[in-house]
Protein backbone atom coordinates (compact mmCIF):
# COMPACT_ATOMS: atom_id res chain seq x y z
CA UNK A 1 0.00 0.00 0.00
CA UNK A 2 1.67 2.79 -1.13
CA UNK A 3 -1.35 5.71 -1.74
CA UNK A 4 0.77 8.33 -3.67
CA UNK A 5 -2.58 8.84 -5.49
CA UNK A 6 -4.06 10.06 -2.14
CA UNK A 7 -0.97 12.33 -2.07
CA UNK A 8 -1.90 13.92 -5.26
CA UNK A 9 -5.19 14.42 -4.69
CA UNK A 10 -4.50 15.84 -1.10
CA UNK A 11 -2.21 18.16 -2.35
CA UNK A 12 -4.67 19.13 -5.20
CA UNK A 13 -7.54 20.14 -2.81
CA UNK A 14 -5.21 22.20 -0.63
CA UNK A 15 -4.22 23.79 -3.48
CA UNK A 16 -7.95 24.74 -4.80
CA UNK A 17 -8.98 25.38 -1.70
CA UNK A 18 -5.80 27.69 -0.35
CA UNK A 19 -5.43 26.09 2.51
CA UNK A 20 -2.42 25.38 5.27
CA UNK A 21 -0.83 22.00 6.13
CA UNK A 22 -2.47 22.66 9.07
CA UNK A 23 -5.49 22.36 8.63
CA UNK A 24 -6.63 18.54 8.07
CA UNK A 25 -8.25 16.88 4.58
CA UNK A 26 -11.53 15.13 6.00
CA UNK A 27 -11.61 11.87 4.50
CA UNK A 28 -14.81 9.45 4.83
CA UNK A 29 -15.46 5.89 3.17
CA UNK A 30 -17.69 4.09 2.22
CA UNK A 31 -17.02 0.66 1.43
CA UNK A 32 -18.31 -2.85 0.69
CA UNK A 33 -19.20 -5.00 3.17
CA UNK A 34 -16.80 -7.78 2.36
CA UNK A 35 -13.20 -9.67 2.88
CA UNK A 36 -11.50 -7.92 0.45
CA UNK A 37 -11.82 -4.41 1.58
CA UNK A 38 -10.59 -5.33 5.48
CA UNK A 39 -6.83 -5.06 4.65
CA UNK A 40 -7.77 -1.39 3.33
CA UNK A 41 -9.80 -0.17 6.23
CA UNK A 42 -7.43 -1.52 8.74
CA UNK A 43 -4.73 0.42 7.00
CA UNK A 44 -7.47 3.61 7.51
CA UNK A 45 -7.89 2.56 10.97
CA UNK A 46 -4.47 2.26 11.61
CA UNK A 47 -1.98 4.31 9.17
CA UNK A 48 1.20 2.07 8.33
CA UNK A 49 -0.02 -1.31 9.01
CA UNK A 50 0.55 -2.47 5.16
CA UNK A 51 1.91 0.86 3.49
CA UNK A 52 5.47 1.19 2.69
CA UNK A 53 5.76 4.74 3.81
CA UNK A 54 4.64 4.82 7.43
CA UNK A 55 1.94 6.99 8.73
CA UNK A 56 0.89 8.54 5.49
CA UNK A 57 -2.20 9.99 6.81
CA UNK A 58 -0.44 11.91 9.57
CA UNK A 59 1.79 13.17 7.54
CA UNK A 60 -0.76 14.50 5.18
CA UNK A 61 -2.82 15.65 7.29
CA UNK A 62 -5.86 13.27 6.63
CA UNK A 63 -8.39 13.06 9.28
CA UNK A 64 -10.57 10.07 8.87
CA UNK A 65 -14.04 10.81 9.58
CA UNK A 66 -15.65 7.89 9.76
CA UNK A 67 -16.19 4.50 7.95
CA UNK A 68 -19.61 2.77 6.41
CA UNK A 69 -20.40 -0.20 5.00
CA UNK A 70 -22.96 -1.80 3.16
CA UNK A 71 -23.86 -5.31 1.60
CA UNK A 72 -22.26 -5.70 -2.11
CA UNK A 73 -26.36 -5.95 -3.45
CA UNK A 74 -27.65 -2.81 -1.39
CA UNK A 75 -29.83 -1.14 -3.75
CA UNK A 76 -30.34 2.12 -1.32
CA UNK A 77 -27.02 3.45 0.24
CA UNK A 78 -28.99 6.80 1.18
CA UNK A 79 -28.85 6.05 5.09
CA UNK A 80 -25.09 5.69 5.01
CA UNK A 81 -24.42 8.87 2.35
CA UNK A 82 -27.13 10.96 4.71
CA UNK A 83 -24.71 10.41 7.55
CA UNK A 84 -21.36 11.03 5.66
CA UNK A 85 -23.09 14.35 4.69
CA UNK A 86 -23.66 15.10 8.17
CA UNK A 87 -19.67 14.65 8.51
CA UNK A 88 -18.74 17.05 5.34
CA UNK A 89 -15.59 15.11 4.17
CA UNK A 90 -14.15 16.86 1.78
CA UNK A 91 -13.31 13.83 0.08
CA UNK A 92 -15.85 10.26 0.09
CA UNK A 93 -13.39 7.40 -0.61
CA UNK A 94 -15.02 4.02 -2.43
CA UNK A 95 -13.99 0.58 -1.67
CA UNK A 96 -16.44 -0.71 -4.08
CA UNK A 97 -16.09 -4.10 -6.41
CA UNK A 98 -19.88 -4.37 -6.93
CA UNK A 99 -22.97 -2.85 -8.71
CA UNK A 100 -23.34 -0.53 -5.41
CA UNK A 101 -21.06 1.31 -7.05
CA UNK A 102 -23.48 2.53 -9.68
CA UNK A 103 -26.53 3.22 -6.96
CA UNK A 104 -24.11 5.42 -4.95
CA UNK A 105 -22.78 7.36 -7.38
CA UNK A 106 -26.43 8.21 -8.59
CA UNK A 107 -27.71 8.32 -5.01
CA UNK A 108 -24.48 11.30 -4.01
CA UNK A 109 -25.87 13.80 -7.01
CA UNK A 110 -29.73 12.95 -5.80
CA UNK A 111 -28.25 14.38 -2.45
CA UNK A 112 -25.90 17.13 -3.55
CA UNK A 113 -23.06 16.11 -1.55
CA UNK A 114 -20.20 18.66 -2.75
CA UNK A 115 -17.38 16.35 -1.62
CA UNK A 116 -14.67 15.02 -4.27
CA UNK A 117 -15.94 11.38 -5.21
CA UNK A 118 -14.00 8.16 -5.50
CA UNK A 119 -10.14 7.97 -4.45
CA UNK A 120 -9.43 4.60 -4.19
CA UNK A 121 -11.21 1.95 -6.47
CA UNK A 122 -14.32 1.20 -7.98
CA UNK A 123 -14.28 -1.18 -10.50
CA UNK A 124 -17.40 0.06 -11.92
CA UNK A 125 -16.53 3.16 -12.61
CA UNK A 126 -13.82 1.00 -15.25
CA UNK A 127 -16.59 0.00 -17.03
CA UNK A 128 -16.95 2.58 -20.08
CA UNK A 129 -20.87 2.31 -19.75
CA UNK A 130 -20.77 3.95 -16.05
CA UNK A 131 -21.21 7.17 -17.46
CA UNK A 132 -24.62 6.12 -18.95
CA UNK A 133 -25.26 3.90 -16.56
CA UNK A 134 -25.12 6.90 -13.37
CA UNK A 135 -26.38 9.38 -15.85
CA UNK A 136 -23.71 11.42 -16.26
CA UNK A 137 -23.42 11.61 -12.26
CA UNK A 138 -19.89 10.00 -11.96
CA UNK A 139 -18.40 13.55 -13.77
CA UNK A 140 -15.25 13.92 -11.49
CA UNK A 141 -15.23 10.89 -9.87
CA UNK A 142 -11.56 10.00 -9.43
CA UNK A 143 -10.34 6.49 -9.30
CA UNK A 144 -7.46 4.35 -8.10
CA UNK A 145 -7.69 0.80 -9.00
CA UNK A 146 -6.58 0.75 -12.61
CA UNK A 147 -3.87 -1.32 -13.63
CA UNK A 148 -4.44 -0.83 -17.23
CA UNK A 149 -5.93 1.96 -19.34
CA UNK A 150 -4.98 3.03 -22.77
CA UNK A 151 -1.38 4.59 -21.82
CA UNK A 152 1.68 2.66 -22.25
CA UNK A 153 1.45 0.90 -18.23
CA UNK A 154 3.55 -1.63 -19.57
CA UNK A 155 5.06 -3.33 -23.08
CA UNK A 156 1.76 -4.67 -23.70
CA UNK A 157 -0.94 -1.98 -22.26
CA UNK A 158 -1.64 -0.09 -24.86
CA UNK A 159 -2.27 -3.39 -27.55
CA UNK A 160 -3.80 -5.43 -24.99
CA UNK A 161 -6.75 -2.64 -24.43
CA UNK A 162 -7.34 -1.85 -28.38
CA UNK A 163 -7.89 -5.48 -28.64
CA UNK A 164 -10.08 -5.99 -25.99
CA UNK A 165 -12.17 -3.40 -26.80
CA UNK A 166 -12.10 -4.35 -30.21
CA UNK A 167 -13.17 -7.54 -29.54
CA UNK A 168 -15.75 -7.62 -26.70
CA UNK A 169 -17.27 -4.12 -27.55
CA UNK A 170 -16.37 -3.01 -23.68
CA UNK A 171 -13.42 -1.49 -21.51
CA UNK A 172 -11.17 -4.49 -20.01
CA UNK A 173 -11.44 -2.91 -16.42
CA UNK A 174 -9.29 -5.11 -13.83
CA UNK A 175 -7.74 -7.82 -16.52
CA UNK A 176 -4.34 -6.45 -16.85
CA UNK A 177 -2.98 -8.42 -14.11
CA UNK A 178 -5.32 -11.52 -14.79
CA UNK A 179 -3.84 -12.11 -18.38
CA UNK A 180 -0.15 -11.55 -17.40
CA UNK A 181 -0.72 -14.40 -14.87
CA UNK A 182 -1.80 -16.43 -17.12
CA UNK A 183 0.74 -15.66 -19.61
CA UNK A 184 3.50 -16.21 -16.78
CA UNK A 185 1.97 -19.42 -15.58
CA UNK A 186 2.31 -20.19 -18.68
CA UNK A 187 5.98 -19.13 -19.56
CA UNK A 188 6.90 -21.02 -16.32
CA UNK A 189 5.19 -24.59 -16.85
CA UNK A 190 6.49 -24.53 -20.57
CA UNK A 191 10.21 -23.81 -19.02
CA UNK A 192 9.96 -25.97 -15.35
CA UNK A 193 8.23 -29.02 -17.56
CA UNK A 194 6.18 -29.76 -14.72
CA UNK A 195 2.57 -28.80 -13.15
CA UNK A 196 4.14 -29.00 -9.66
CA UNK A 197 3.49 -25.69 -7.66
CA UNK A 198 6.90 -25.84 -5.81
CA UNK A 199 8.54 -25.88 -8.75
CA UNK A 200 6.82 -23.39 -10.87
CA UNK A 201 6.90 -20.48 -7.81
CA UNK A 202 10.67 -20.03 -8.04
CA UNK A 203 10.81 -20.37 -11.93
CA UNK A 204 8.06 -17.81 -11.68
CA UNK A 205 10.15 -15.15 -9.66
CA UNK A 206 13.58 -15.70 -11.22
CA UNK A 207 12.20 -14.31 -14.42
CA UNK A 208 11.58 -10.73 -15.43
CA UNK A 209 7.94 -10.96 -17.04
CA UNK A 210 7.03 -7.64 -19.14
CA UNK A 211 3.08 -7.87 -19.11
CA UNK A 212 -0.04 -5.22 -19.91
CA UNK A 213 0.30 -4.03 -16.37
CA UNK A 214 4.23 -3.27 -15.97
CA UNK A 215 6.85 -5.47 -15.28
CA UNK A 216 7.09 -7.96 -12.81
CA UNK A 217 9.96 -7.86 -10.55
CA UNK A 218 9.89 -10.80 -7.61
CA UNK A 219 11.18 -9.89 -4.08
CA UNK A 220 11.79 -11.72 -1.03
CA UNK A 221 7.99 -11.55 0.34
CA UNK A 222 6.81 -13.12 -3.14
CA UNK A 223 5.33 -9.82 -4.24
CA UNK A 224 5.71 -8.08 -7.39
CA UNK A 225 7.73 -4.75 -7.10
CA UNK A 226 5.31 -2.03 -7.07
CA UNK A 227 6.12 1.33 -9.11
CA UNK A 228 8.35 2.82 -11.41
CA UNK A 229 10.04 0.45 -13.01
CA UNK A 230 7.72 -2.35 -12.00
CA UNK A 231 3.67 -2.38 -11.64
CA UNK A 232 2.62 0.86 -12.58
CA UNK A 233 -0.81 1.64 -10.88
CA UNK A 234 -2.38 4.34 -13.09
CA UNK A 235 -5.30 6.40 -11.30
CA UNK A 236 -8.66 7.59 -13.45
CA UNK A 237 -11.16 10.88 -13.49
CA UNK A 238 -14.54 10.67 -15.52
CA UNK A 239 -14.65 14.09 -16.92
CA UNK A 240 -17.17 14.77 -19.24
CA UNK A 241 -18.12 11.53 -20.41
CA UNK A 242 -14.84 10.08 -20.98
CA UNK A 243 -12.37 8.15 -18.75
CA UNK A 244 -9.12 10.16 -18.73
CA UNK A 245 -5.68 8.63 -17.24
CA UNK A 246 -4.66 11.54 -14.71
CA UNK A 247 -1.41 9.45 -12.89
CA UNK A 248 0.81 8.97 -11.89
CA UNK A 249 1.74 12.90 -13.75
CA UNK A 250 5.30 12.89 -12.28
CA UNK A 251 4.36 15.51 -9.84
CA UNK A 252 7.07 16.05 -6.47
CA UNK A 253 5.93 12.79 -3.52
CA UNK A 254 6.54 13.15 -0.21
CA UNK A 255 5.43 9.64 0.45
CA UNK A 256 6.86 7.80 -2.38
CA UNK A 257 9.71 9.88 -4.50
CA UNK A 258 9.99 6.98 -6.66
CA UNK A 259 7.15 8.30 -8.09
CA UNK A 260 8.27 11.40 -8.57
CA UNK A 261 8.79 12.62 -12.18
CA UNK A 262 7.43 9.37 -13.88
CA UNK A 263 4.67 10.68 -15.68
CA UNK A 264 2.32 8.06 -17.93
CA UNK A 265 2.41 9.82 -21.66
CA UNK A 266 -0.66 11.78 -22.41
CA UNK A 267 -1.96 12.43 -18.52
CA UNK A 268 -4.76 14.87 -18.28
CA UNK A 269 -4.75 16.81 -15.39
CA UNK A 270 -7.11 16.63 -12.30
CA UNK A 271 -10.29 18.35 -12.06
CA UNK A 272 -11.65 19.68 -8.73
CA UNK A 273 -15.14 20.45 -9.72
CA UNK A 274 -16.54 24.45 -9.14
CA UNK A 275 -19.25 22.88 -6.66
CA UNK A 276 -16.10 21.57 -4.65
CA UNK A 277 -14.69 24.68 -4.56
CA UNK A 278 -17.88 26.89 -3.69
CA UNK A 279 -19.07 24.59 -0.80
CA UNK A 280 -15.49 24.35 0.53
CA UNK A 281 -13.73 27.45 -0.03
CA UNK A 282 -13.64 30.07 3.06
Amino acid sequence: FAPWWAEMVVNAVREALDMTRDEPIRIANLADKAAWTTMFLDEFARPGTYSTCGDWASKLNIEFVGTWQHSQVATDVSAELTAIRAKDPHIIGLLHASPVGVVATKQKAELGIPSLWGLWGCTEAERGTFWDATGGACNYLIDGCGFLAPAPLGAKAVSFYSKFLEKYKMDPMYTACTYDAIYMLKEAIEKAGTLDADALIPEIEKNKFSGAAGVYIWGERHEPKFGPGGISQCMKQWQNGKLEVIGPDGSPSELSPEWEGFAIEGVKPLIIPPEFIEHFKK
